[in-house]
């Protein structure tokens, strides 16, 4: 009974937007994004594309808000020659403290580059306002006469409307995260039939066949804080478009984007990334240690008969169990239980040691989430005392500190 209330608590909490506070923060490599689009027979724009979450700014209070901002800036050269530079600046202003630890708004900027060469190196940069140090990212080389000629698939979300769509700007990969995305598979032969494969781990997850194939290319523009993707008509000297849908079964790793056509076949290889992915996960261990909360020692036994390599997967099929859903697919819920514990770890532990999860404010953290309001008092008998309120399953927790060492004890 004690592990279906806490499934029912997760359920509840995560469906009601009450959600665990946010996690280390990301590489900044891991949100730019490059896409080289051919606009005719010796012309190419280099679309450079960054995202930057609320929590990676740094945010100053003016008077009733806080404001920030970024400058994105990229030079090109061929070899030592600086042969042109671009910036771009984005500001942003909320009205609360809370909105300033947001991971899922952004702020986001594009740069375009016309470039008719054979060689490039790009060397992008970002300062963030109220910050003296820029940072750093790392340079790359555009090899036109090579790999990057190939023009290679973009990951875009749908609009709702037929040939615009939301560049996902993720570093060029797929985001493990539950969302519906589109590959935009260029095909160079306009005139032949075609056939798009999407593999995986060597299982075929869908399999599209093109029969007319429009004469369409990409334009990449920014408006109104998103990044658009459009399909607009082609010169015919130019690989088309065609949108594929992905399916819902895509796991973390390499994904495989055949495209077949006239007896060849091209492999476009993809990452598909948890970006934001507890880091509670990095330990096999830890992670399913945790389990004993919610499920059974069988489900338990059942990951330690995998080999060491094989019980992340195993994991992943146990939560599948539990709530009922595909074994290889994003688990929201599975995801939400352990970024409590990564929060749980941050801030509850205490003696130096990574133990937040064993204390009672991380045991409740665990089962029920962030609270909906905290108070912190002085008592003279018993020290700090924290009093935890969920309003919406009325219920509070009282947690006393005696001793000054952070372990707040709950009180019966």
């Amino acid at each position: 009974m004690i592990r279906i209330t806490l499934l029912l608590s997760l359920f509840i909490l995560f469906t009601g937007g009450i959600f665990s506070q946010p996690r280390p923060r990301a590489d900044i490599n891991g949100r730019v994004e490059a896409d080289v689009i051919q606009t005719s027979r010796n012309s190419y724009q280099l679309y450079l594309s960054l995202r930057i979450p609320y929590d990676q700014l740094i945010f100053e209070k003016n008077d009733s808000v806080y404001v920030s901002g970024t400058e994105f800036s990229c030079e090109i050269y061929d070899g030592d020659k600086l042969i042109e530079r671009q910036s771009v600046t984005q500001n942003v202003a909320v009205t609360g403290f809370n909105e300033t630890l947001r991971r899922d708004a952004y702020v986001q900027n594009l740069i375009s580059f016309k470039l008719n060469g054979s060689v490039f190196t790009v060397k992008p940069s970002l300062k963030r306002d109220n910050a003296s140090i820029p940072m750093p990212i790392k340079e790359f080389t555009v090899d036109l006469a090579n790999g990057d000629k190939k023009a290679r698939p973009i990951v875009v979300e749908n609009t709702g409307s037929i040939g615009n769509y939301i560049l996902v700007n993720m570093g060029n990969t797929i985001p493990y995260d539950g969302k519906k995305y589109t590959l935009l598979v260029p095909v160079p032969d306009s005139l032949s039939q075609s056939k798009i494969l999407i593999e995986q781990n060597g299982v075929q997850l869908k399999d599209t066949i093109i029969n007319s194939i429009p004469n369409e290319t990409c334009t990449i523009k920014q408006k109104e804080g998103e990044i658009e993707v459009s399909l607009i008509p082609g010169n015919g000297k130019t690989a088309g478009y065609i949108p594929v849908e992905l399916p819902k079964s895509v796991d973390e790793g390499e994904l495989q984007a055949v495209l077949e056509q006239n007896k060849k076949r091209t492999i476009y290889n993809i990452s598909v990334v948890w970006h934001d992915k507890p880091f509670v996960l990095n330990d096999i261990d830890m992670a399913v240690n945790l389990l004993k909360v919610i499920t059974n020692d069988n489900q338990i036994d059942y990951i330690y008969s995998h080999t060491s390599s094989e019980r992340y997967k195993a994991l992943k099929t146990v939560w599948a169990r539990i709530t009922k859903t595909d074994s290889v697919g994003y688990n929201p819920l599975m995801n939400e239980f352990y970024t409590r514990a990564d929060y749980a770890i941050m801030n509850f532990s205490y003696n130096n040691q990574r133990n937040g999860i064993e204390t009672d404010r991380g045991r409740v953290y665990l089962r029920f989430g962030k609270p909906t309001r905290i108070e912190r008092n002085y008592n003279g008998k018993y020290g700090v005392v924290e009093t935890w309120y969920y309003d919406n399953l009325k219920r509070k927790f009282d947690f006393e500190d005696t001793n000054g060492k952070g372990n707040f004890i709950i009180r019966q």
